[in-house]
């Protein structure tokens, strides 16, 4: 069937480029571009209403690796006028802030972000340089660590889809 509008996303700045989260009962979303946004919220799935702020990540930005675990929301590099390597984790069911967990092996955004249920990865992207890349970041959601580089894509790109388990 066709979509129908249950509500609007709360964001005090920025309106393109946001990264989205999945949990059971809510949806996430963080970050912004035009200009750059650090607003993280959220809306409940079962109800018809508009989303609410409930935290910061640690630096504004858009179009970063996004990836969900059971109960917490990572986000991989990004843009903020120039490329990240941070990886952010930020709690589900919870109304905090964001914080600083490791990094990517690369600064870059447009990447593709995607999930296991232990791990988070980041694929591809945009590097500072604004050549493309073809690194696979992987990095456990258990652990705050730095990523590791665990293989390569078979070409150099960026604007890679999002998937989560």
């Amino acid at each position: 069937g066709n979509a129908t509008d249950v509500g609007d996303l709360h964001h005090t700045s920025g309106t393109t480029s946001i990264m989205g989260f999945s949990a059971e009962t809510y949806g996430y979303y963080a970050g912004a571009q035009n200009p750059y946004s650090n607003v993280i919220g959220r809306f409940a799935y079962a109800s018809s209403a508009s989303g609410a702020d409930v935290g910061d990540l640690t630096v504004a930005r858009a179009i970063a690796g996004n990836c969900s675990a059971t109960d917490y929301g990572y986000s991989g590099g990004g843009w903020s006028g120039s490329a990240s390597n941070v990886i952010d984790r930020f709690q589900f069911q919870a109304s905090s802030n964001a914080t600083d967990v490791g990094d990517i092996t690369e600064s870059k955004r447009a990447h593709g972000g995607t999930s296991s249920t232990t791990h988070g990865y980041c694929a591809g992207g945009r590097l500072q340089d604004n050549s493309h890349s073809n690194v696979i970041d992987k990095f456990q959601f258990q652990a705050s660590a730095n990523a590791t580089d665990v293989g390569d894509l078979t070409l150099a790109r960026q604007w890679i889809s999002n998937a989560q388990y």
